[in-house]
């Protein structure tokens, strides 16, 4: 009996997790598409395994096409901050520097949590609904990785602007 409640639990535990982050994600996803802003900024972050911040990439999008992308970044291991600083505002120079999150904007990171994430063993997926139930983080914890490595999108905050 013992043996079967433990079967029980771990299939449970299997399949209702991706379920339940599927229904999470359709919501927050709703919720954005409701939002619907012409005019927003977002503030993707890269952190230690302590969450101190290493890097952040400020996004910002008007009419679904990305227009700026601000990057910096710090030395995580003397805190000192910024090493590496620079900023992308024109159509010639967005995505020109290899460091930084990628100049997309949130339908895209939706779509790329969809597709890339979330089709994860469940224990490896972390999906957060956070800045009014939009996506906050989307990514997977990798196991081989001894000091907690993440793998995805931490977004800090979105702006939207009227």
């Amino acid at each position: 009996m013992k043996s079967f409640i433990l079967l029980f639990l771990s299939l449970y535990m299997v399949y209702s997790q991706p379920a339940h982050r599927l229904e999470e994600y359709n919501f927050s996803l709703a919720t954005w598409k409701k939002l619907n802003p012409k005019f927003y900024q977002y503030v993707a972050g890269e952190y230690t395994i302590d969450f101190d911040p290493v890097s952040r990439t400020t996004i910002t999008v008007k009419n679904g096409k990305v227009i700026k992308r601000h990057y910096w970044s710090k030395d995580p291991w003397e805190r000192r901050y910024p090493v590496i600083t620079w900023v992308e505002d024109t159509p010639e120079t967005l995505g020109t520097h290899s460091e930084g999150f990628p100049p997309i904007d949130l339908d895209e990171v939706y779509i790329q949590c969809r597709s890339n994430i979330l089709i994860h063993e469940p224990e490896m997926i972390q999906f957060e609904i956070k800045n009014n139930n939009i996506i906050s983080r989307c990514g997977i914890h990798l196991t081989l990785c001894s000091d907690g490595c993440f793998e995805g999108v931490h977004i800090e905050s979105i702006t939207v602007f009227s």
